[in-house]
């Protein structure tokens, strides 16, 4: 009997073993799937060096635009002297693939103070707001739609007037 129990853990253990080899597999697998289909790589987005900086252990502020026409942000970086209100934050506007269609404003809590950055359609990222030097600002999951977002959106697409709660509003894109 002692025989025959040791045998059945012995053939559990295996099992076992394989299965969890071939869900490790599978999941790395699809993990690789995953960034395979989404591989839009993250770009870099330069600071005006003159006020913004990211110190060395942050990233720094990066996006990337995926399939269907979504800009992701990610990074942080600081004023190292005052800021005005209006003040550009980029070395160089954000490319054309990488533009919002209107501007986007974000306003960002942090340590119980807020900040507002604003996106254009021109590629600039606007400081909205006048901040001392050392004022961080986050960028992780900003997000926003490109133009391309909407170049295979039907155009007889029905929706509700928030507001009013009617529907049957044809929606202008």
């Amino acid at each position: 009997m002692s025989t025959r129990r040791g045998t059945t853990r012995g053939r559990v253990g295996w099992f076992c073993v394989a299965l969890c080899v071939v869900v490790s597999a599978g999941f790395a697998r699809v993990g690789a799937n995953a960034a395979a289909e989404n591989g839009a790589a993250w770009r870099t987005a330069r600071l005006d060096p003159d006020t913004f900086s990211t110190p060395r252990s942050f990233q720094e502020p990066s996006f990337r635009v995926d399939d269907e026409g979504r800009v992701m942000f990610k990074g942080w970086f600081a004023t190292s002297k005052p800021t005005e209100i209006g003040q550009r934050a980029l070395a160089e506007a954000l490319p054309e693939d990488a533009r919002p269609t209107r501007d986007e404003k974000w306003r960002v809590t942090m340590k119980g103070a807020e900040r507002s950055l604003t996106f254009t359609p021109e590629g600039e990222i606007i400081v909205g707001d006048e901040y001392s030097a050392g004022t961080w600002f986050v960028l992780d999951g900003l997000e926003y739609d490109t133009a391309a977002a909407f170049e295979d959106a039907p155009s007889d697409v029905e929706t509700c007037d928030a507001s009013t709660g009617e529907c049957g509003v044809k929606d202008e894109l």
